[in-house]
């Protein structure tokens, strides 16, 4: 069983563009290639919600997934959340365009955020302060990174 979180806890409560239909096709390829069972969606997290932002497209690609499955839907999935929430004509050319500028949020975020194989949010809520190389280095290599520079006194 995996949760998946839509509701954006960890992309900073909806404040970060997160429309990921790509990431959570990935997930569930993962799934039942590993003998899944089956998802838990989180939705809400406190006041905050996905449901009437952007990042909505989450919640609507779990429901399309469950309906239609996960091979080669990519496409006509962005195309169908369009179309339900901006009356946007499917495979218009205002339709592509927008696509492939709203789907950029899921590689701009996985440029920041996964490094070295890990996703590096922190745990809970807040926007992340700070990514912390050294702890996720040593964790990936199994080994101390200095604190000091060579020569340094402190």
């Amino acid at each position: 069983m995996v949760e998946l979180d839509l509701a954006g806890e960890y992309w900073g409560l909806s404040y970060l563009l997160w429309m990921a239909p790509k990431y959570y096709i990935e997930r569930w390829d993962y799934l039942w290639n590993h003998k899944g069972v089956g998802t838990v969606s989180r939705i809400e997290r406190g006041s905050h919600h996905a449901i009437g932002q952007p990042n909505e497209i989450n919640v609507f690609a779990i429901s399309y997934l469950h309906e239609h499955g996960y091979k080669n839907v990519h496409d006509d999935l962005w195309q169908s959340w369009l179309e339900s929430k901006y009356s946007i004509t499917k495979n218009s050319t205002e339709g592509k365009v927008l696509q492939r500028a709203l789907e950029r949020s899921y590689d701009f975020n996985r440029k920041m955020y996964y490094i070295l194989g890990f996703w590096a949010l922190e745990k809970g809520s807040s926007m992340p302060e700070k990514i912390v190389a050294n702890e996720l280095i040593a964790a990936t290599w199994r080994c101390t990174i200095p604190t000091t520079r060579a020569g340094s006194t402190g």
